[in-house]
């Protein structure tokens, strides 16, 4: 599990307060490797507490989107803004779930003590550590985990193990959240548990999730971004399920 701060920019880190423009802002932006295109001329805008997901075939640019809203990469030309500010900037109002988390078997670690790695504040001898037990409980309360705090993170299911990273991204109250396939390796009941959980955000941080789970982008969400090299926007009326799977495939 990551969040903003965990990717080598730690004494940079930006406390990111322009929260009155956009939350996200591309412009004109163009992303190769070597003298491959992967993402061109793309241009979008994320406003305050909208619920956005992000659609597209394999390989179509979806996870690099997610890296340059990230800052793990640079655009080759245009610009990537979060909250005003270069992405490649971290901030402090960014929580990250990926996809895929790995932990060596033999790392004893509680639930608890991942989920208060999402505390900015935290530390051993910070005169905040109380504000951020607090912060970790209410975000595993949210959760649905409130009483797993003790148990070791490599114990518990697939399921479980999602809510807690979720819990430990949203335990600062990011107003951005970036969601990496949450339900990708979970149950269906657990899938239609974080299709309501991630509603109960709306209005209080901006949301975009990378998924491919249809009954997920066809809910509670504003807008779909379809990522095939470029980028088209749907409205809500122009999401339905037996046009989606087109775009999956590259269509349009």
């Amino acid at each position: 599990m990551h969040s903003c701060h965990d990717h080598n920019h730690e004494n940079h880190q930006h406390h990111c307060h322009d929260l009155e423009g956009p939350v996200i802002e591309i412009k004109d932006m163009f992303f190769s490797y070597g003298e491959k295109n992967i993402l061109q001329d793309l241009s979008l805008e994320v406003k305050h507490g909208e619920n956005i997901c992000v659609i597209g075939p394999n390989g179509g640019g979806k996870t690099t989107l997610l890296k340059l809203l990230l800052g793990f990469l640079r655009p080759a030309s245009g610009s990537v803004k979060i909250f005003g500010t270069a992405a490649h900037h971290t901030c402090d109002q960014i929580g990250y779930v990926p996809q895929h988390v790995k932990l060596n078997n033999n790392f004893p670690i509680t639930v608890k003590e991942v989920v208060l790695m999402g505390c900015h504040l935290h530390s051993i001898f910070s005169r905040h550590k109380k504000a951020c037990h607090d912060q970790a409980q209410e975000a595993m309360d949210f959760m649905r985990i409130g009483d797993l705090g003790k148990q070791q993170f490599n114990s518990l299911s697939g399921g479980q193990r999602q809510r807690v990273l979720i819990a430990r991204a949203i335990a600062s109250h990011p107003a951005l959240l970036l969601l990496d396939e949450p339900t990708a390796n979970v149950d269906p009941g657990s899938a239609e548990d974080f299709r309501e959980l991630i509603s109960k955000l709306k209005g209080q941080a901006t949301v975009l999730t990378v998924s491919h789970d249809i009954s997920f982008i066809t809910g509670d969400i504003d807008r779909a971004f379809v990522v095939n090299r470029s980028l088209q926007d749907l409205s809500p009326q122009e999401i339905h399920a037996d046009k989606l799977m087109n775009y999956y495939r590259g269509g349009k």
